[in-house]
């Protein structure tokens, strides 16, 4: 998510993003119906381009053991539906508390730990915890919190790019 955000040179793109997390903060329960299959069609379409990148353009980063993990992810989280969305929480809070470990290996090898760092990594942790402890109780939660870091992140994005062509 953080690369998508980082990446909104183009207006057209910052504005949808936003407008997804603005309909995620409004609207959690209602996307939270409907998210595993948009999940389950997402992790499928993502098997095929990993397929196509493994087998067609011999990329190394992209193996057709991923291809096959995707998709069987993808059609399993589509068969279960309504009710995979505990599972779909627990795979949300190991992969949130997966790129947080990343930022904390930024923030060490840097060796820059700025106060507004060393808190959002450990609410992340909380929220992770929180999601694999009861994901069935927290998700709807998760889902307004993600649109509010949508929200929160495409504003702090769009601040630096003005600032940037201030420079």
């Amino acid at each position: 998510m953080k690369s998508l955000i980082r990446n909104l040179e183009k207006e057209y793109l910052a504005i949808a993003v936003l407008v997804i997390g603005i309909l995620l903060v409004i609207f959690p329960e209602q996307f939270a119906k409907v998210f595993p299959w948009v999940l389950g069609i997402v992790l499928l379409l993502r098997a095929v381009l990993v397929m196509i990148l493994a087998l067609h353009y011999k990329d190394p980063q992209h193996g057709p053991g991923k291809a096959i993990v995707y998709g069987v992810m993808g059609l399993t989280i589509m068969i279960r539906g309504s009710e995979a969305t505990g599972i779909i929480g627990v795979i949300w809070a190991v992969y949130t508390l997966i790129e947080v470990s990343g930022e904390i290996d930024e923030m060490w090898e840097k060796k820059h730990f700025s106060a507004v760092s060393v808190i959002v990594a450990a609410v992340s942790v909380g929220l992770a915890v929180m999601l694999m402890t009861d994901p069935l109780t927290h998700f709807v939660s998760h889902i307004r919190i993600l649109g509010l870091e949508i929200c929160t992140s495409c504003a702090a994005r769009r601040f630096d790019l003005i600032r940037q062509k201030r420079a």
